[in-house]
């Protein structure tokens, strides 16, 4: 019996042309040709947006000919990571990468102005390192989100600094520098736009609670001390800080001083050792033996 993917003559002839069409096998179209890395500088050293901490490392990526020229160290661009298309930044450029395997390409530039400089990228870098994130974490805060529409404006000419001469030639002596110095406060410290003082709290106050005055910039504040407050902590009162550049003010944060009474009369002693007494099984050092 005859295979029936085969075509057989009949005897003493020719096969037809629609016979001739059944075995010619289909024609293949031409593959494309890939694309080709640049010629200079070819691999790129990119930061991948992912939140995977143990994926905290640049990926070496292959520089397409056709993106030679936008691909410059800063700018945003799309690369294939475990199949999925996500965002980057492009670190650096060398000529050749330790990766012993097949670097994929870049996907895209997704716009030619760079907006991570070499100094940001290391301040990112370091606060990464300093509070145990990852590079793409912190650079979601550093960098401000794209604008399409503001890239494509037209920027105006950036002139150098002005020349300061003219606002000194009123002194032909020469130029006079002022050095100023704030002079300490009796009992703020200051914190950046916030305040801090110490604020003593008599025992009775901090056991019971109550309402204390406060010193600001401003005046005299009430503050209730909440009941059995412990020596040390820290009450926020919100606005009570230095002026903002701005606008608004900082805060200011009290710390309380627990007041140990002195001349203790008869009866307060016996107090004194009534709660003793009642409070015998308590240990406040247990966690230090």
């Amino acid at each position: 019996m005859p295979d029936a993917g085969l075509f057989t003559p009949e005897p003493g002839g020719q096969a037809g042309a629609g016979a001739s069409r059944a075995r010619r096998a289909p024609a293949r179209a031409a593959p494309k040709p890939g694309p080709q890395p640049a010629a200079e500088r070819p691999v790129a050293r990119v930061c991948v947006d992912v939140p995977l901490a143990h994926l905290d490392r640049p990926f070496d990526y292959l520089v397409p000919e056709r993106a030679d020229a936008q691909a410059r160290p800063g700018v945003r661009v799309r690369v294939r990571f475990a199949g999925q298309l996500v965002d980057g930044y492009l670190l650096d450029r060398v000529d050749a990468s330790a990766h012993p395997g097949r670097l994929a390409y870049l996907e895209r530039v997704v716009s030619a102005e760079p907006v991570l400089h070499p100094e940001v990228a290391e301040l990112a870098r370091a606060v990464a390192d300093r509070y145990a994130g990852t590079l793409a974490d912190v650079l979601r805060l550093a960098v401000p989100p794209r604008h399409a529409r503001a890239e494509a404006s037209a920027w105006p000419p950036v002139g150098g600094p002005p020349d300061p001469r003219p606002h000194w030639d009123r002194y032909p002596a020469g130029d006079a520098y002022l050095r100023v110095r704030v002079k300490p406060h009796p009992f703020f410290t200051r914190d950046g736009d916030d305040l801090r003082v110490d604020l003593p709290v008599a025992m009775h106050e901090a056991l019971l609670g109550g309402e204390v005055t406060v010193p600001t910039l401003k005046g005299r504040v009430s503050l209730r001390i909440p009941p059995e407050t412990q020596n040390g902590r820290t009450i926020r009162l919100a606005g009570q800080g230095m002026p903002r550049a701005g606008g608004g003010h900082g805060d200011l944060y009290s710390t309380v001083k627990v007041v140990m009474p002195t001349k203790l009369s008869e009866k307060e002693r016996e107090l004194a050792r009534e709660v003793a007494t009642s409070r015998s099984g308590e240990n406040v050092r247990s966690h230090l033996l």
